[in-house]
């Protein structure tokens, strides 16, 4: 058997296109779910790169594939990865640029980030693609492959709480036809190279008729049939992880892609980060967007303990309860109009400022919602699509400390009225699993502290200085782990859950009411907006968490405890009338970290960069002579072949000598053209008609007939000779 692009001559164009272009879907199948695995962002933007390789692989040279794939690879990245304003030249410059800091940052910091980090995955897909391209015809190792394929995601689906039960249905249908083609295939060579190959049509549709039929009818049969519950438990289900944090950990996966997630059930990992747009927000005040918020500590993760769920129409005002309504603090009305701007969203929680009072708009659930009491989120009937647009009028709060600390400390202050019993039962919950040492750190910051504001500030103040934001090597908590002390006592590094989880469970040990709130910073402004107000681009690099605080007699105040991070709060200067005026945020989160280094100019030098471009520049070095080497391998073998018929013979079996002599199994330095066949000879009278024996044992005996028929008898051979030679000497080459 033999791949596509050196499968003898007859096979039909199309038939190695289609086998091309199933190879390619064969592929395909494993990119949604490591999409579902938060381990690949957009898979679509993949397919170009397939349909190039399998376009490139109908190309009759190694070379000219090898050569062609990587410059579909490098397309891509210049694409994804490059200012649109440059020129090609400048762009691949910069690219070049980028994958030498890359390259230093593996080797210095050992953290593999983009564009380097979706270069290898693209290596790794053409590679996979060669691979699986290599053994469609070869049909043992193609459904060893398949078989292995299947595995995989069958392990996925036990151990993982992603199904890829269509991705396993996919696969065994482009196998199948992979197969049955691949049998076509081997039928029309070889009716072609003995010439008795039918020119009608009707001995293609007499083929392809049944297989088509067996092909429709297994799958329609497949979902037709009843399916039945899974007999046997998931012994992983206990401690198994089914979604991911507010920056978008979870799965029990090391690496995850950062974005909102609405199941943090299970946090923990480090992150890819992704600055894909999520939604544009034109306010003129700019704020934090408030999702959701859990009240049920785990161990674990957060979850949330009840829904109450109140239907709530656009245009009308929310219900307003002891849990959202806040006192004696001040606030302003803001208005935000939101774009959604993100493909796929997989949330239906309705974003918007501190304390959300009313929703316009139908372009989101088609004007319907329904407000969760319990925890003061809005959600919609359905997922947010890209280009849905609402607005939300809410209450932000202005800054509360000042009042919050004469409050405290007055007397008579409002916070001596005690913690209402329903805010002390579900907001100052905690697992019997908690470790006491958790409350112990506690106890011990807050043990001077006389007013709940200081209890709060305190921790806050321990998180923010003594604990390292990082987003990268970042664990998953064990078995038996609790993910709040993993990261006080063990690890004390982390990112937005770590921090936002550590402050709301150690004030609820002190006796404070804390809520977990996720959802995304303000985002960065769009300075290009020249509209009414600002606009501000909120990304999936933006998703964060943080914490809300009960004050007795006064409500929830949120507090943000991540390092580089600060509350963004009104500034004071507007009145309840929601009139607010143009202003420029005075708080703003930790920048997000920027790659755009200039081509020229002092901002960049390429000597900062050295180390890593030399170590580049011998890993191009290493490659380009690995490809030489095969280049220079398959030249010497179309060299072999020209000119006299005769004399390239006499030059194949002289190659074939020294390879002989090199391995040892040839005495002497020559030999005769039967010798050599004997020594290749690989049917010792045994093989059985028709078998792979049998037909190389043939090649072989015409091979030697053709020689002898050249060399002494002086006749011209023909096209069918010279090709039954080269196959032979092709096949002696392998066995060396």
């Amino acid at each position: 058997m033999v791949p596509i692009v050196d499968s003898p001559r007859g096979v039909r164009m199309w038939v190695r296109g289609l086998l091309a272009l199933l190879c390619a879907v064969w592929v395909w199948v494993f990119l949604p779910v490591l999409v579902e695995l938060k381990l690949l962002v957009n898979a679509a933007s993949f397919i170009p790169v397939l349909a190039a390789l399998a376009l490139i692989q109908l190309l009759p040279s190694r070379v000219f594939r090898a050569v062609l794939a990587l410059a579909a690879i490098v397309v891509y990245m210049l694409h994804y990865f490059t200012p649109p304003d440059l020129t090609w030249i400048a762009a691949v410059k910069y690219m070049a640029v980028q994958w030498a800091i890359d390259a230093q940052s593996v080797l210095v910091n050992h953290v593999l980030v983009d564009p380097l980090q979706t270069t290898l995955f693209l290596f790794l897909l053409a590679a996979m693609y060669w691979l699986v391209s290599y053994t469609m015809l070869r049909r043992r190792l193609f459904v060893f492959y398949t078989v292995l394929a299947v595995l995989v995601l069958a392990v996925l689906d036990s151990n993982t709480n992603v199904h890829p039960n269509q991705a396993i249905v996919e696969l065994l249908l482009a196998s199948v036809c992979i197969l049955g083609l691949a049998r076509f295939a081997e039928i029309d060579s070889l009716e072609s190279r003995l010439g008795v190959r039918s020119k009608r049509r009707s001995s293609v549709i007499r083929f392809f008729i049944p297989m088509a039929v067996l092909v429709a009818g297994v799958t329609v049969l497949s979902v037709v049939l009843p399916k039945q519950p899974a007999v046997w438990a998931n012994p992983l289900q206990r401690w198994q992880g089914s979604g991911t944090g507010a920056s978008g950990t979870g799965n029990g996966q090391v690496q995850q892609v950062i974005g909102y997630e609405s199941n943090n059930s299970h946090l923990g990992g480090s992150l890819l980060m992704n600055y894909d747009p999520v939604f544009s927000v034109v306010t003129n005040d700019a704020a934090y967007l408030r999702g959701q918020s859990y009240s049920t500590y785990t161990g674990k993760g957060w979850v949330q303990s009840n829904m109450v769920r109140i239907p709530v129409g656009s245009g009308s005002n929310l219900p307003q309860g002891t849990n959202t309504d806040f006192s004696n603090l001040p606030f302003d009305v803001v208005k935000q109009r939101i774009a959604v701007l993100a493909k796929n969203f997989s949330a239906n929680v309705i974003f918007g400022g501190y304390s959300i009072q009313q929703v316009t708009g139908s372009g989101v659930g088609n004007g319907l919602y329904y407000l969760n009491q319990a925890s003061d989120s809005l959600f919609a009937t359905d997922f947010l699509k890209s280009g849905q647009v609402y607005s939300v009028d809410s209450r932000e709060l202005q800054d509360p400390t000042q009042v919050l600390t004469q409050l405290e400390s007055h007397p008579n202050a409002a916070a001596q009225q005690g913690i209402p019993p329903q805010v002390a039962q579900v907001y100052l919950q905690l697992p019997a699993s908690l470790p006491k040492q958790v409350g112990a750190l506690a106890q011990k910051l807050t043990r001077n502290d006389s007013t709940e504001l200081k209890k709060v500030e305190s921790i806050e103040g321990y998180l923010k200085n003594n604990f390292q934001y990082t987003t990268t090597d970042v664990p998953v908590p064990g078995r038996n782990q609790d993910y709040v002390a993993q990261f006080l006592f063990e690890t004390q590094r982390g990112y937005c859950n770590n921090f936002s989880s550590a402050m709301a469970v150690m004030l609820r040990t002190v006796g404070v009411p804390t809520r977990w709130v996720t959802g995304f910073t303000q985002g960065s402004q769009d300075f290009n907006y020249t509209g009414p107000g600002q606009r501000y681009i909120v990304t999936n690099a933006d998703a964060h968490s943080w914490v809300e605080v009960y004050f007795p007699g006064v409500g929830w105040v949120p507090f943000d405890p991540t390092p580089g991070f600060s509350m963004t709060f009104a500034q004071g200067q507007a009145s309840q009338s929601g009139t607010v005026p143009p202003v420029t945020p005075k708080n703003t989160p930790q920048p997000k970290p920027t790659k755009t280094p200039q081509l020229s100019g002092s901002a960049f030098s390429v000597f900062s960069v050295w180390p890593a471009i030399k170590w580049l520049g011998l890993a191009l070095l290493a490659a380009f002579i690995v490809l030489a080497a095969v280049f220079r391998r398959n030249l010497n073998a179309v060299r072999i072949w020209r000119g006299n018929q005769a004399q390239a013979l006499a030059r194949a079996l002289r190659f074939v000598i020294k390879r002989l002599h090199k391995q040892g199994r040839l005495e002497g330095r020559t030999a005769t053209l039967r010798e050599v066949a004997g020594i290749l000879a690989v049917n010792d009278g045994t093989a059985k008609p028709g078998s792979h024996a049998a037909r190389d044992s043939e090649l072989n005996v015409r091979f030697v007939h053709t020689a002898e028929a050249a060399w002494y008898r002086k006749r011209p051979l023909t096209e069918d000779e010279v090709k039954a030679a080269k196959d032979s000497w092709k096949k002696w080459l392998k066995k060396l």
